[in-house]
């Protein structure tokens, strides 16, 4: 077994590993990053298949309103982006119809939760505080945060909506923008801002087991082909694992441990949950959602549909020269009920609810097919799911999560974002810049 040494051991090359490793390179440290995967980029994923003319996102693929952590890096690398237009529709009573009016009626539900009261699920405060709405509103407004938040509305802390409310609104997060080229260029200009002298990148790495005591670091690794290990020593870590990863038990595939054991992450881990989502990307031969011939209410300027009552709740279209796409997501509840399927039944859930929304027999959506994506993102074993949520009671289970430990192992990703942005592509460079922070005011 051979033994490299390296000043800190980044463990996961997710743009949380990404960022922290940029930031310790800029200081002269020199940064090992170990990722399971064959690509860097973790919940990054652009796919770019033969028959489709366009990138392929088969993970995070907005930018929400203005984060400086993303636009910083945006702008360095001058990535071309666009930003949203288009108009949200909605499935209301078997009719498709201009989502007008929804997102404030939410909106109003976030400001109504008081921080200071005790706090209590998602769905128990509709239940309680806002019984007195129509039911189809505090019903969409569910679907809405079990979609957008991957969670159980039955589990998620309210107060860590409205942290993730009020901080949303100081970005402008209801603005969104894209990479027309794939989310993939984020990834790319990250690991191009890192000095190539310093930084070590090694792919197909799972890490197995993480050995530690104060300033002192042994990981093991093992191949993707689980011929070779191998032991990184360093003076310390970051951990950027998923949730889900971090919470697997013991001998299960992808899972780490810890030797000795992190009882001071025990709490906090037992107190935030992985929420699942799956990802139905389809490749159409044409805009068949614009065709008066096939569907009663074409819409040309479609970005985001809802259809609360589907398996896939939230659609929204991507289109380009040559290709018409529509992303169906899954998130919560729906998406454990559906994860470990299978792409073929994944699929034929998906053109069952794009039939009910649109009234478009099965078989032509089938004809228009021109090729699919599925990523369940449950079972894939370096993520375990989609991104993190609190449960009730909470709220501050990731700021925990985030304390380093004896000035040795520190703690990135989303998961272990405070401010309210968990979940997101500019909570997880935060927080890699943070913990890179931290671990140079020790050195």
């Amino acid at each position: 077994m051979s033994t490299q040494i390296t000043g800190v051991v980044v463990i996961g090359g997710g743009v949380a590993g990404l960022a922290c490793a940029q930031a310790l390179c800029e200081a002269g440290v020199r940064v090992t990053i170990l990722e399971a995967r064959s690509r860097v980029g973790g919940r990054v994923w652009t796919a770019h298949p033969s028959l489709a003319n366009a990138p392929i996102e088969l993970g995070a693929e907005f930018i929400h309103g203005l984060p400086r952590e993303v636009w910083q890096i945006v702008e360095r690398a001058e990535l071309p982006t666009y930003e949203l237009t288009g108009h949200r529709w909605r499935l209301e009573q078997a009719r498709l119809a201009p989502a007008s009016g929804s997102w404030e009626a939410i909106d109003s539900i976030f400001r109504r939760i008081d921080e200071f009261a005790p706090d209590q699920s998602f769905q128990e405060f509709l239940d309680h505080t806002c019984a007195g709405l129509p039911r189809h509103t505090r019903t969409e407004a569910a679907a809405y945060v079990e979609s957008f938040h991957a969670c159980n509305a039955n589990r998620i802390s309210a107060h860590a909506l409205a942290r993730w409310h009020r901080s949303d609104r100081e970005i402008q997060g209801h603005r969104g923008f894209r990479f027309p080229n794939g989310a993939e260029g984020l990834v790319k200009a990250l690991v191009a801002a890192c000095k190539p002298d310093l930084l070590t990148v090694r792919l197909n790495t799972a890490v197995t087991e993480i050995a530690w005591n104060p300033n002192a670091v042994e990981v093991v690794t093992q191949s993707a082909d689980l011929q070779r290990d191998a032991r990184i020593r360093a003076q310390a870590a970051v951990i950027t694992l998923p949730l889900g990863v971090l919470q697997a038990l013991p001998g299960t595939s992808g899972a780490v441990s810890f030797r000795p054991e992190l009882t001071e992450k025990a709490e906090a881990l037992s107190q935030l949950e992985m929420g699942d989502a799956i990802r139905l990307v389809l490749c159409f031969h044409h805009c068949f959602w614009t065709d008066p011939k096939l569907v009663q209410s074409p819409m040309p300027d479609m970005s985001f549909l809802s259809s609360p009552e589907e398996s896939f709740p939230t659609w929204w279209s991507s289109v380009s020269p040559g290709t018409a796409v529509l992303t169906g997501w899954c998130g919560g509840v729906r998406a454990e009920q559906l994860s470990g399927r299978g792409s073929a039944a994944i699929l034929e859930r998906g053109l069952e609810a794009l039939h009910h929304v649109f009234a478009v027999p099965l078989e032509t959506l089938r004809d228009l097919l021109q090729e699919s994506f599925v990523h369940d993102w449950h079972s894939d074993p370096y993520c375990r799911g989609a991104y993190s949520y609190a449960l009730a009671g909470n709220q501050e289970a990731a700021r925990r999560l985030a304390a380093p430990v004896q000035n040795t192992l520190f703690f990135a990703g989303e998961a272990t974002d405070f401010s309210g942005h968990n979940g997101t592509l500019h909570g997880a460079i935060a927080s890699g810049q943070r913990a890179a922070a931290e671990l140079l005011a020790w050195s």
